[in-house]
């Protein structure tokens, strides 16, 4: 048996669990739905291709489809300034999907990867603001070690927001079952320190 961590740290328990939760969904039905959305998203990003992000993301009802001309303007702007703005018509997931897609290095937003941040450690705002879910995934990318990363044709963006997302779900069965022993998630005794970055 392990013991808990004497800093209450769990971003380490995080880090040592990327790998499997980021194998795991490469192989699943939604890895494959995400490779066929970034895949079929082509380089003169357009109209139709934030529809197909849109799709992807946040479903069929996902608002109005920004303009030619607002993605146009997109391509003028370093990362991660883009991060401020909210795209006409979307919310926070509609604003990430159409920006990660359009540059990868902006991750999507899940609530489960919002909760799993929360669960580390990391202070978010409510209501959160896309830009302050981008920092936060910024300063764990800042942490992440390089044999937590496995090699795919993901940007460290997605890799983390799954990983984010599996541990969330870690946690859930953990908590609904605390007698037993859940792999990868953190020990029942080790405490969360606020903002460890």
């Amino acid at each position: 048996m392990r013991p808990a961590r004497p800093d209450g740290n769990t971003v380490d328990w995080f880090f040592e669990g990327l790998v499997a939760a980021v194998l795991e969904e490469l192989d699943s039905p939604a890895g494959a739905a995400y490779d066929r959305t970034l895949y079929a998203i082509g380089m003169e990003y357009g109209a139709v291709d934030a529809r197909r992000a849109l799709d992807y993301a946040v479903g069929p009802r996902h608002g109005a489809t920004p303009t030619d001309k607002v993605l146009a303007s997109l391509g003028q702007t370093p990362y991660p300034r883009l991060a401020r703005r909210r795209l006409p018509g979307q919310g926070i997931r509609g604003t990430a999907a159409i920006l990660h897609f359009f540059d990868a290095s902006y991750p999507l937003h899940t609530e489960p990867a919002e909760r799993a941040l929360v669960e580390l450690g990391f202070e978010l705002p409510s209501p959160l603001q896309y830009v302050d879910y981008v920092h936060a995934i910024d300063r764990l990318k800042e942490r992440c070690p390089a044999s937590a990363v496995p090699e795919s044709n993901w940007f460290l963006s997605r890799i983390l927001q799954v990983g984010l997302e599996a541990w969330s779900r870690r946690q859930a069965r953990r908590e609904a079952n605390p007698g037993r022993r859940v792999a990868g998630a953190a020990p029942a005794q080790s405490t969360v320190a606020r903002n460890p970055f």
